[in-house]
């Protein structure tokens, strides 16, 4: 069986870079790109469209509030939406400087970019207060929550403000070569950036928002550029050359996706904990309702063990797409000719699974294991043992 992958190509209608991306809801999302391009979905992602732009200029990050939105870019362009992205208005400059990212919460909004560049808005955009963090690095990255926002930048440069971005604070984290390109602050005080460094990557947690920060093992090489989480424990983060990584354990874990392309992926955003959008070079972009995850199973310990019938018990996280669940056994190891009855399973937490299974031959070795699909396939343990049981039956089982 072919394997598949929890993230799928949408037909994008440009060819143009695309480097933020952005939902206004569960249905409508923004991207934004070179020369000005704004593609738009009203599905969660499946079809997109292009939709009039006021500018030329490279747009570098887009950013909503509910229907209220800003997108910002090269020689300082900011534009604003309050139609959730349909139409797009060019506002006065507050820079000629480039501006990189943008975030927006319903306190403030936040415009991050060269030489230092920080913009405040507590008006939704309309109207923006310089301010300055006693950097003249580069902030590729900013989010914002509440009253509260993280930035992060070139040669290591973090900021950060809890008053609705009165004042900032500078950390410098890593050295003049360490680039950091997307930041999260998903709940206000947990946090996490990505970036490159002379050896890799970096993800860095912070959990005091953005006091201090913590560098965690991604498990990859390549660089990173994006970075969304839906809860301090849930996120991806996109990077060169197709790069998906996935957390649900606030990165104690990185977990490599398949992505299905090469092409480098510079922003991520995801509307909840299993629909997301990357968007990348030359106008690539990805889609997942399961938050890039296939199925989870674990086979557990057979019991009721008789001389001709058994309960077989696993876990299942479905991880957002209705799943069905079955076990597969046999005689022969490896090939597992009966299928237990199905069961149907939702949601994205882990669930216990019984099934009963009857008809079996006494004082025989019978190999089982834990089947679950939806739309993507699903994964494999390379490791087995044999469970003790009652006089009978002998239950050999195999994870999947």
């Amino acid at each position: 069986m072919a394997q598949s992958t929890a993230w799928v190509n949408a037909v994008s209608p440009t060819t143009s870079t695309l480097y933020s991306v952005a939902f206004s809801n569960q249905n409508i999302c923004v991207a934004v790109g070179d020369s000005g391009t704004i593609v738009r979905s009203i599905d969660g992602g499946t079809g997109w469209s292009t939709v009039n732009s006021p500018v030329g200029d490279a747009l570098r990050g887009v950013s909503f509030f509910g229907n209220n939105g800003l997108a910002v870019g090269i020689s300082g362009r900011i534009l604003r939406t309050t139609n959730a992205g349909a139409t797009w208005k060019l506002l006065a400059r507050q820079t000629t400087k480039n501006l990189y990212s943008v975030s927006m919460s319903s306190r403030m909004a936040v415009a991050t970019g060269e030489e230092g560049t920080i913009l405040v808005s507590t008006d939704n955009g309309i109207t923006w207060t310089a301010k300055t963090a006693g950097s003249a690095s580069i902030f590729f990255g900013v989010s914002v929550y509440g009253d509260s926002a993280i930035g992060v930048g070139g040669q290591g440069a973090f900021i950060n403000t809890i008053n609705r971005g009165d004042g900032w604070g500078l950390e410098v984290v890593g050295g003049s070569l360490d680039f950091f390109y997307g930041a999260t602050l998903p709940d206000g005080v947990v946090g996490y950036a990505v970036g490159v460094s002379t050896s890799g990557n970096w993800i860095l947690r912070t959990d005091n928002t953005g006091f201090t920060w913590a560098a965690q093992t991604s498990g990859s090489t390549s660089p990173l550029s994006g970075v969304s989480f839906s809860s301090r424990d849930t996120g991806t983060v996109v990077g060169a050359n197709g790069t998906i990584l996935h957390t649900s354990n606030g990165g104690k874990q990185w977990d490599s996706q398949v992505s299905g392309t090469t092409q480098s992926l510079n922003g991520v955003a995801f509307s909840d904990s299993v629909h997301g959008i990357a968007v990348g070079d030359n106008g690539t972009i990805l889609r997942t309702v399961t938050s890039g995850n296939k199925p989870t199973v674990i086979t557990k310990t057979a019991t009721k063990v008789t001389d001709n019938s058994a309960t077989l018990n696993g876990i299942v996280n479905a991880h957002g797409l209705t799943t069905r669940v079955w076990f597969q056994y046999g005689t022969v190891s490896g090939s597992y000719n009966t299928k237990s009855s199905k069961k149907t399973v939702n949601g994205s937490l882990n669930k216990n699974i019984n099934v009963n299974i009857d008809g079996l031959s006494s004082q025989m070795n019978y190999y089982y294991r834990i089947a679950a699909r939806n739309k993507a396939a699903p994964p494999m343990e390379k490791k087995s043992h044999l469970l003790p049981n009652r006089d009978g039956v002998c239950l050999v089982c195999f994870c999947i």
